[in-house]
């Protein structure tokens, strides 16, 4: 990453992508131009094969097209200024990045090539261990953070306790009683269990907060480093920190079949720590690692709520919401009590 962004236009359009525009984010002459354009649901995508002054390979790159309008400079930052110093960190090579008032815009890499995102890569455990490792990497860097406040932790669930009662009414259908009790409870003693934990910050860290497996790109070969994408947190203002622990229990327990989380999540939260150890960082007692793993497992039933609280989600999405509920509560339930 360069030490200083250039200064070019921030892109709106995609249609502005052009070589004169590469030309000035690269800093280097282009020599010839090739695009297509493509849409994911959180921006537009122009993805270019460029020969440039001084490569010997032509390069292939992606421009992401965002809505700082939205999601502000997190983006952004998160491949300019968060990880500042961090060698070799697992993240897409960024050639360049910058947001105004309504759009953003970052010239990255494009893996297309050689890595796809976890949708098309079934879990194993080597991929679950490179996983691990990519997330103890960025987590060692901004480890101790000073936890959320009582207002953070408030406004970090104010979807979730808006949606819960329209997903516990949808709940009728297809769950016991015992199980909505269950995602009750843990709704009602959530706030003050996070308030409690935020007396010690062993165990903050800077936090992704949405490892769904199209924000993660693995090696479509092999059981390379795997890259984490898409940095884009809804609440306003942003969380900067929380409890490190929860990207390895919004990963495994929300979106691994439960079998796969049963047989590797305990080692690999072991090899997490172990990481983060050699890394300098870590946690003090191992009770405390798996405590942070029970919490984080309840804190993922936030997930499925918020969704249903978005208009029509709660039908709409029932598939979804209804697999994470399950997958949670069958997470809580192995835990160690």
């Amino acid at each position: 990453m360069p030490s200083e962004p250039h200064r070019v236009t921030v892109i709106h359009d995609p249609a502005d992508v052009t070589p004169a525009w590469l030309e000035s984010a690269l800093g280097r002459r282009v020599l010839s131009f090739e695009r297509s354009d493509a849409v994911s649901t959180w921006g537009a995508h122009v993805i270019i094969v460029a020969r440039v002054e001084g490569e010997a390979a032509p390069l292939k790159l992606r421009v992401k097209v965002g809505a700082a309008s939205v999601f502000g400079r997190c983006e952004v930052a998160y491949y300019r200024d968060t990880f500042v110093g961090l060698a070799n960190a697992p993240l897409v090579r960024c050639h360049h990045a910058d947001a105004d008032a309504t759009h953003y815009h970052l010239l990255l890499d494009d893996l297309t090539d050689s890595h796809c995102d976890q949708d098309d890569v079934p879990v194993t455990e080597g991929y679950g261990r490179s996983l691990v490792e990519s997330l103890a990497q960025l987590h060692a860097h901004r480890w101790a953070l000073a936890p959320a406040d009582a207002a953070g932790i408030t406004a970090s669930l104010r979807e979730a306790q808006a949606g819960l009662p329209v997903m516990l009414d949808a709940m009728a259908e297809g769950f016991s009683a015992a199980e909505r009790a269950t995602v009750r409870e843990v709704f009602e003693s959530l706030p003050q269990a996070l308030g409690r934990r935020a007396q010690d910050p062993a165990g903050f860290s800077w936090v992704h907060g949405d490892l769904n497996p199209g924000n993660i790109l693995a090696p479509r070969a092999g059981n390379g480093r795997v890259l984490l994408i898409d940095y884009q947190p809804f609440l306003e203002p942003p969380p900067s920190n929380g409890l490190a622990m929860g990207d390895l229990a919004h990963a495994m327990a929300l979106w691994w079949p439960e079998q796969a989380r049963r047989t590797w999540a305990p080692a690999l939260v072991d090899h997490w720590h172990a990481r983060l150890e050699s890394l300098g960082a870590g946690y003090a007692s191992p009770a405390q690692l798996r405590e942070d793993w029970q919490l984080c497992v309840a804190q993922t039933l936030a997930v499925p709520a918020a969704r249903c609280s978005e208009p029509g989600a709660v039908t709409e999405l029932r598939w979804l919401w209804q697999m994470h509920v399950r997958r949670a509560l069958a997470a809580l339930a192995d835990a160690p009590g």
